[in-house]
């Protein structure tokens, strides 16, 4: 009986968390899912300790319109992986704005 109530209270703890997560992927106000493909990433020296600086050529793909390519720098961390070629991501994207990707 006592492992029943056990589970049972870990499953109600975790219902606040699931519910948050689930909210957490809404679409934020304005903005529109761009798909988003590396086509060319660099690291270049000059970067502050611990960091890396980025170099990427993107091609963005939006939800309604042309594909187009940009030419991001970034610094990231040492920790965080450098964008490869080839890897696609979906990012939030401003239609407003469309010179902006982060990537991590």
């Amino acid at each position: 009986m006592k492992p029943a109530i056990i589970v049972t209270a870990l499953m109600l703890g975790m219902l606040p968390a699931a519910r948050a997560d689930a909210a957490s992927l809404a679409a934020p106000a304005g903005r529109n899912a761009c798909l988003v493909e590396v086509l060319h990433s660099e690291e270049l020296p000059y970067a502050p300790d611990y960091h890396h600086l980025v170099k990427a050529t993107l091609l963005v793909t939006p939800p309604a319109g042309p594909a187009f390519e940009t030419t991001v720098l970034k610094y990231i961390t040492w920790q965080a992986p450098p964008p490869r070629e080839g890897q696609r991501l979906r990012v939030w994207c401003d239609p407003a704005n469309l010179g902006t990707f982060p990537f991590h």
